[in-house]
């Protein structure tokens, strides 16, 4: 292969072919236009134009990098889609705050023991108070540990007595270890049947519903907690403060 001039074209599209491939103890059919012999050219210009100047391996991750995540984002955006009906209504396991007639819904995937999600907390409770247009859905997702497991379902079965959201804020917001002991303790001051409380925490219906709410958030791509949807449409990852909060709804409704 004499004629070298499209080097650059062949190393900085090839190499990114390169990074996206599975490593395998076999060849790749890469290219069916391109013969045995020439696969082995471009292969060896590859490898020198890497000794020669070694970005070019990192130009390419990057160009793979950019691309998957483009690709993230149309994969999320399709998912909202086909899953917005269900993101903004309440289920029996949810919590709601605000308005049930609101026009403007915020889900919200949450874990009980994050402490992002407890700042998020005072924000969303002001939110409703201050906009009756906005209402704000909780599903619970129990991701950092076994006792955020166990909170969610205290949480998730207080749905059965009515007191999803007075149950919520009593964990989020206790200075104690949470266990069993202290959920029963929690339960009777909420004057709930605490032991009917515990039994429910392990049905199955509770435990299909955490599963649920686990499952599409890994559908949408949803990494951490809190995670914030308005209208089904608009994913925030993280949480926001008050008034960016509000500007981003705006910002949405027009």
């Amino acid at each position: 292969m004499k004629n070298l001039s499209f080097y650059p074209l062949i190393t900085g599209s090839f190499l990114s072919l390169l990074v996206s491939l599975p490593i395998t103890g076999h060849s790749q059919n890469i290219n069916t236009s391109f013969s045995p012999q020439q696969h082995q050219e471009i292969i060896s210009i590859v490898r020198q134009a890497l000794k020669n100047d070694p970005t070019l391996l990192e130009d390419g991750i990057q160009t793979l990098m950019v691309k998957q995540q483009q690709q993230k984002v149309t994969l999320s955006k399709q998912t909202l889609k086909e899953n917005k009906n269900l993101l903004i209504r309440q289920l029996p396991t949810d919590g709601l705050m605000g308005n049930p007639e609101a026009t403007t819904t915020i889900t919200e995937f949450y874990d009980p023991n994050c402490r992002y999600c407890k700042k998020m907390l005072p924000i969303l409770i002001d939110l409703v108070k201050k906009h009756k247009d906005v209402k704000v859905i909780l599903k619970i997702i129990p991701i950092l540990s076994e006792n955020s497991k166990l909170q969610s379902q205290a949480i998730t079965a207080a749905t059965r007595q009515n007191n999803y959201i007075t149950m919520m804020r009593s964990l989020m917001t206790s200075q104690d270890d949470i266990n069993l002991n202290t959920i029963k303790i929690i339960a009777q001051k909420l004057k709930l049947n605490a032991d009917q409380l515990i039994t429910d925490m392990k049905a199955d219906s509770i435990t299909n519903a955490l599963n649920n709410n686990l499952q599409l958030t890994h559908k949408l791509g949803i990494e951490g907690t809190p995670a914030l949807i308005i209208n089904g449409e608009h994913i925030i990852q993280g949480a926001v403060n008050y008034e960016d909060l509000e500007k981003i709804i705006e910002r949405v409704n027009k």
